[in-house]
């Protein structure tokens, strides 16, 4: 599973990559069923989850927009027989990822035995290039950095200037112009695997995670921040880091 905001896709890379040509959506699997355009392929089928399990064997690409048991074991067996699956599920964050496909009723073995990588997003607003106004930081914006690197052992250079949203023709008056993706990847290494076969809860494979190479949200967050991409003010609005 590769974990975003967006669609399942379904790929055997071993005999044909993701490409614009082979990628259909779930729902276009669901209304070909429903218009019977698939009766030369499967003449007897009428099921959507037996149509979709059909056409996985053919070896097609195919997304799905939701995960649930059904769905979730057709995945699982996709992945367990050699199909690279991406997936989309709606969580807090990339650890979260694993409660969902717990309550899903998917086992702990076939989650640790197929889960790669969750990645999660969010998006902020970018500051408007027009109007952004430099300035230094505040004591307080210090502060809360600083807590925040001292948390997850991430140095942030603030020797810099860090900006305000302004507003102008440009952005509508706003102060802010476009958006901007901030991230996070969980990757689910042995000692992950591990903690998750041994039913452990999402607090503690967070506390593995964190000994290994995750970063949460906000420490990316802060490094768009840093670079002047967006405001302190704006990224509290999406993670209520203060």
């Amino acid at each position: 599973f590769w974990v975003q905001r967006g669609l399942v896709w379904f790929s055997n890379f071993a005999t044909e990559p993701i490409r614009e040509s082979n990628c259909y959506e779930y729902g276009d699997l669901v209304d070909y069923a429903v218009s019977e355009k698939f009766d030369d392929w499967f003449p007897t089928v009428r099921s959507q989850t037996i149509y979709l399990t059909a056409y996985l064997r053919s070896n097609r690409h195919k997304p799905f927009k939701k995960i649930d048991r059904e769905t979730g074991e057709i995945a699982i067996q996709a992945g367990q027989t050699g199909h690279y699956v991406l997936s989309t599920i709606h969580t807090i964050d990339s650890i979260e990822v694993i409660t969902r496909l717990r309550k899903t009723g998917l086992s702990d073995y076939d989650i640790s035995s197929t889960l790669a990588t969750s990645i999660s997003q969010r998006l902020v607003r970018r500051l408007c290039p027009e109007c952004k106004r430099e300035r230094d930081y505040t004591e307080e914006e210090k502060r809360i950095i600083e807590t925040i690197s001292k948390k997850y052992g991430v140095e942030f250079d603030l020797s810099g200037k860090t900006y305000d949203a302004i507003g102008c023709k440009h952005c509508n008056n706003t102060g802010y112009y476009d958006r901007i993706g901030i991230f996070e990847m969980l990757e689910i290494t042995d000692e992950i695997k591990q903690e998750i076969m041994n039913g452990k809860s999402s607090i503690e494979i967070r506390n593995e995670a964190l000994k290994q190479k995750y970063k949460p949200l906000v420490v990316d967050g802060i490094r768009k921040i840093v670079q002047g991409y967006t405001t302190l003010e704006e990224l509290n609005k999406k993670l209520l880091i203060y």
